[in-house]
This record gives C-alpha cells, sequence and structure tokens, in this order.
C-alpha cells in the first residue's frame, strides 16, 4: 500500500483538490524531452498543453479544466513561483511553498528509481507545468520512466510496488482484438531505444510480449494534477456554498447551497433547570418583634448553551494508470459541508438564595455566585432546551456532514474495454456525536473513514473490484469565555472578583472542574419595610478553539482478466491540505441562548416597630 502524507502550509477551507495519476498508454512512441516552456502574459485560450505535456485528454480533469477556459498565463513552477492562493482567510502563500509537498510522491518515486541500479532503462524525467486561469490553478508534475528490472524496481520503489503483476493471474488469449493490438505495438516498438524491455520480448514472439507486459516492463508517466482555487469557499447568509458539478469538472462560477442551518425562533427568555425555589417569601410581618436574620441555602441552576460554526470543502481526484495495453482510471469527487455544534452547559450557584431581616433599620447584605462550564455530547433534549429548532436537530449530533460525493471508472487491458461506470454523484450525511474537547491539550474528535457503501463508490463486477473511501479528521482543543454580572433590583451593580470591583467579567474557562465566584452587595433602602431581588447574568459564551480536518481518500481496487491483473491500493492523507483553522472563536449558534439571567434572589427587610399589616 501507497501512502502519502503532505504537510507544510496551512490551508483553510475552500481549497479544492483535484489529483489526477496518469501512465497514458503506447507512451514509448511519445517519450520526448522536456524543454522549459515560455510564459504566457497575457489571456489566451488554450489548444492543448505546453511543451513538455503530454497529450490533454478529452474526458480528463484537466482537460475539462482547460476547456473553453482563458488562461492568464502559462510555464514551469520556478516561473509562476510566486502566484499567490488563499490558503485560509486573509492569509495567501506562494506556489513555491505548495508545489513541494503537493508533489512529494512523484519526488519519492523518482528518488527511489534512481538509487534502485537496474531499475529502469535510462534516467527518471520529470516535468511540470502550471495553468493559471484567474479563480483557479492548475499544477501538473510528470514523472516519466521505463521500468527494465520488475524485480529491482519492486524492490527499490515502495511506490511503485503495488502496480505489477498480482499473484494467480491466468495466462491471455489471443483473441484477434489482442492479436491486432500486438501487431500495432510491435509496429511502434521498431522505433523504441536499443535495450528496452518490450522490443526485447516482442522478438521472442507474441506470447513473449504478453507476458512482458502482465510483467510490467516498458515505459510508464506518472502525472499528477492539482486544481487550486484562489480564494476560499463563499458562503450566504450562513450556508456554505461548493461548486457546481458539471460532470467533468467543479464549476466554482455557478456556487450551491450544500448545508444550511436557517435561524428559529427569537431565544429570548431563557429556559432553567434549577432547584426549585419560591417566587418570593412571605414575612409575617405579625411576628414576634424580635430582631432577626435568616439565609435560604444556596440554589443550583444549569443552563443550555450552543455555540458553532458551519464551513466547507470540495476536491477532485483522478487517478489514472495506463500501460502498454491500456489503462485503469477512477474519478472521485466530493463536496463536504461540516457543522460543529459545541453545547456548552453552566452550573451556577447562588448564595444565599434569599435574606429575611427584621430589626429596626436596614443594613447592607452580600450573596455570592458560582458559576462554571462544561462540554458535553448532548441529545436532541439539550438542544431543544438550547433553542435549536425541531427540523434542525439532526438527531442531537455535534458533528454534523451531508455532502455528495461520486465515483466513475474504466478499465481497458489487451487491447479491449473490460468495465467502465460513468461518473454518478449521491448525496449523504454522516454526522457523528462526540463531546466537544475543553482543556489545554489536544483531542482526537473524530477519525472519519466513510464506507464506499455509503457513498455509493463501491463495485464489485468479478473482473475488478473494490472502491474508493474518502475520509476526514477532526482534532481540537478549546475553552470557554464568557461574561457575568451581578444584578439588584434588574440593573447592574457593582460585584468583586480577583481582587476588583466593577460592574461585568469577562474571563477565560480553560477546563471544566474551573469554576470563579463573585460577590456584590445589595445596598440598604432606609428603613422603610421592603423587598428587593438580587441574582446573576452569565451568558454572550464563546467557545475558542484549534480545529483542524485533514481531507483523504482511499483508492482500493483489484482488476484481472486472463493475461492481465492489477492491485491498485493508495491512500492519501493530503495533511498540505488541512482545514485548520487556528484560534478561532465560535459564537452562539443561530436561534440559540446568549443570555442566562436570573433574579429569583429575595432580600426581604421588615421593620419592627412599624404598624403590622402583611408585606411581601
Amino acid at each position: 500500500m501507497c501512502r502519502t502524507f503532505i504537510g507544510g502550509v496551512r490551508v483553510y477551507a475552500g481549497l479544492v483538490l483535484t489529483l489526477s495519476l496518469a501512465l497514458p498508454g503506447g507512451a514509448w512512441a511519445q517519450r520526448r524531452p522536456m524543454p522549459t516552456p515560455t510564459p504566457t502574459p497575457t489571456a489566451t485560450a488554450i489548444p492543448g498543453r505546453i511543451a513538455g505535456g503530454g497529450t490533454l485528454e478529452s474526458d480528463g480533469l484537466l482537460g475539462a479544466h482547460l476547456r473553453g477556459a482563458r488562461v492568464t498565463q502559462a510555464g514551469r513552477v520556478a516561473q509562476l513561483a510566486g502566484r499567490q492562493i488563499e490558503v485560509s482567510p486573509g492569509q495567501r502563500a506562494p506556489l513555491s511553498a505548495i508545489t513541494p509537498v503537493l508533489f512529494a510522491e512523484q519526488d519519492a518515486l523518482r528518488s527511489q528509481l534512481t538509487a534502485a541500479r537496474g531499475a529502469t532503462l535510462g534516467a527518471v524525467e520529470t516535468h511540470d507545468e502550471v495553468y493559471d486561469l484567474g479563480d483557479r490553478v492548475a499544477v501538473v508534475r510528470t514523472t516519466r520512466f521505463v521500468v527494465a528490472n520488475v524485480a529491482v524496481a519492486q524492490r527499490g520503489s515502495p511506490v511503485l510496488r503495488t502496480y505489477f503483476q498480482a499473484r494467480g493471474a491466468q495466462p491471455a488469449t489471443i483473441t484477434p482484438e489482442v492479436r491486432a493490438g500486438l501487431a500495432e505495438m510491435r509496429a511502434e516498438l521498431q522505433r523504441a531505444p536499443a535495450g528496452h524491455p518490450l522490443r526485447a520480448a516482442a522478438d521472442q514472439g507474441d506470447d513473449a510480449l504478453l507476458a512482458a507486459i502482465a510483467r510490467g516492463e516498458g515505459e510508464l508517466e506518472v502525472v499528477d494534477t492539482f486544481v487550486l482555487p484562489s480564494a476560499a469557499l463563499p458562503t450566504r447568509n450562513g450556508a456554505v456554498l461548493l461548486p457546481a458539478n458539471s460532470g467533468s469538472r467543479y464549476e466554482y462560477a455557478n456556487m450551491r447551497e450544500v448545508m444550511r442551518i436557517p435561524p428559529v425562533r427569537d431565544f429570548t427568555q431563557p429556559s432553567m433547570v434549577a432547584s426549585q425555589m419560591p417566587d418570593a417569601v412571605s414575612v409575617e410581618v405579625n411576628a414576634p418583634r424580635e430582631r432577626s436574620v435568616t439565609n435560604g441555602p444556596a440554589v443550583d441552576l444549569t443552563y443550555e448553551f450552543v455555540n458553532g460554526f458551519t464551513i466547507g470543502r470540495a476536491w477532485e481526484w483522478e487517478r489514472r494508470w495506463n500501460y502498454a495495453s491500456g489503462f485503469f482510471r477512477v474519478t472521485f469527487k466530493a463536496g463536504l459541508g461540516f457543522g460543529v455544534r459545541v453545547p456548552i452547559r453552566a452550573h451556577v450557584r447562588m448564595t444565599p438564595s434569599f435574606i429575611r431581616v427584621v430589626d429596626s433599620a436596614d443594613r447592607s447584605d452580600a450573596f455570592m455566585t458560582t458559576v462554571r462550564f462544561e462540554t458535553l455530547e448532548a441529545d436532541p433534549a439539550f438542544y431543544t432546551r438550547a433553542g435549536i429548532s425541531q427540523g434542525q436537530l439532526f438527531d442531537g449530533k455535534e458533528l454534523v456532514v451531508e455532502a455528495f460525493a461520486g465515483f466513475g471508472y474504466k478499465f481497458r487491458a489487451l487491447w479491449h474495454d473490460w468495465a467502465h461506470r460513468p461518473y454518478e454523484e449521491v448525496r449523504f450525511d454522516y454526522g457523528h456525536d462526540f463531546a466537544p474537547p475543553y482543556g489545554a491539550n489536544w483531542e482526537s474528535v473524530r477519525d472519519i473513514f466513510i464506507p464506499a457503501e455509503t457513498t455509493q463508490t463501491a463495485v464489485d463486477l468479478g473482473i475488478i473490484r473494490g472502491g474508493v473511501q474518502a475520509g476526514v479528521q477532526l482534532a481540537a482543543r478549546g475553552r470557554v469565555t464568557a461574561t457575568f454580572r451581578a444584578l439588584v433590583q434588574g440593573s447592574r451593580t457593582a460585584s468583586t472578583y480577583g481582587g476588583g470591583s466593577q460592574n461585568e467579567w469577562r474571563r477565560v474557562f480553560s477546563s471544566p472542574t474551573e469554576s470563579v465566584t463573585w460577590g456584590a452587595t445589595i445596598p440598604t433602602a432606609g428603613n422603610v419595610t421592603n423587598t428587593r431581588t438580587y441574582g446573576f447574568e452569565v451568558g454572550d459564551l464563546s467557545y475558542t478553539s484549534d480545529w483542524s480536518v485533514v481531507p483523504g481518500a482511499r483508492v482500493f481496487v483489484t482488476v484481472g482478466v486472463p493475461g492481465f491483473s492489477r492491485t491498485f491500493d493508495t491512500t492519501v492523507w493530503i495533511e498540505q491540505l488541512r482545514l485548520e483553522l487556528g484560534s478561532v472563536t465560535l459564537g452562539r449558534h443561530e436561534g440559540t441562548r446568549q443570555w442566562a439571567r436570573d433574579e429569583r434572589g429575595r432580600k426581604q427587610f421588615r421593620n419592627m416597630f412599624q404598624p403590622t399589616g402583611s408585606e411581601v
């Protein structure tokens, strides 16, 4: 299995990947020098590839993007190294910083084959191309080589190892179709250089040539094509817009909504889950006129908040292996809308819950409030209490994934088309429950590898088995910031915290066990019997976190017919395209509570010398 891990520049949502690995058939007749192309300084309709590139395939991804496009500039990577790509909002990076990691696998392939003496006939050649299309940039890297000794190449190159002949393949039957293909190949091989392995095999007859083709001898080309949008994916009224799919490529001028969490009801009155306490405490003013002070017990309350965000990514990947008698091509495209919802529960304790004073004169009294927060894996009832509408509960999932994915393939070997599935697209929902990270350490939220059966990208036709899986990894670490206040008679009042005194405090909470306590004084209101309210206000929460999403995909396909078989098993984790948000502050989710306010505390004073009566 070949695994590619690409790291380096941070890339934000909106970077679209098109990966195409192609090994064009009949390539020994196309071997050519690789001249340095001259950059095209002005807009021009491009009829084909720049010097050194292969034939532009009309049904390939590069051909689809170049067809009818206006190319503002074309040249080598070194010539357009300064072309800027938006890798995150407000951050741009030049191509020179991005391409080395995008082409890390080809560089490894070249170095492995170069070091394996006798693996190839002649040198391993590389060539790159860049096409600036205004709203996107296509970057192409080609590696060409001739496999002379399969055994040496297998030992020396892990990247190439899985390509070679699978065990147990049966000999091919020479049909009229195969015989015609062999005749054409023998004619082309007459122009091949001396020592070419397929030319030597052809001199020994058709059976020997077929055996050499099956082993994997001959010239191969590896072509990686990346299409990088110039800017991040846009949003409209909070919805992520992904490019429309034309069947052959994404249309960046035609954006569409994939996931939308619309505004819900205006949630102004917080719901409270609390220890029960009376709305008011009656004072029996006819009671014995004795001085007394009674403080009620502490009251514990909980409040639900939801913070969150929605982001998106789209990408295309086509990998093609072309060999002497045909090719295998697999195309995978995906558009993913991510919604991350962070349920936060506030635990508040206010003490005392009431104050009752009977005396000849009023006095100042104090109350204390303590708050701490926790993040949790919430159920639908939590989201309902927090204000999420019934239609947007998503079964209480914290990670909402609504997306589309498509898969297509074609297999041709021994000059015959054996299997073909045109590109088809389906939508799917692959959300998950998780407890949002809360603390100073990184936490892996979820590794998601979507089964091929879910995306309908699996295939089992006897001669071709396997499929394509899309994968993402979500990781984060987080902290909660909140504002807290003391209230007396419905208005903010000065409170003490950390040695200071002010009307409002804002503090960062870094763990579920961390709490703060603030105190306030209820001033006197004269010596007349009266009742005043007191309480607190907690809210305006923000969830600050470091989030990252790494896209990836795995191709796992085995193809086989009599005389020819291959295993194509490649996993690509595109670390270079890690969607890294850095320190991102997530505000209140649409439609949910912003403040938790409670004024059930009662300070009641009765002047023991006033006339009898009832005062509440």
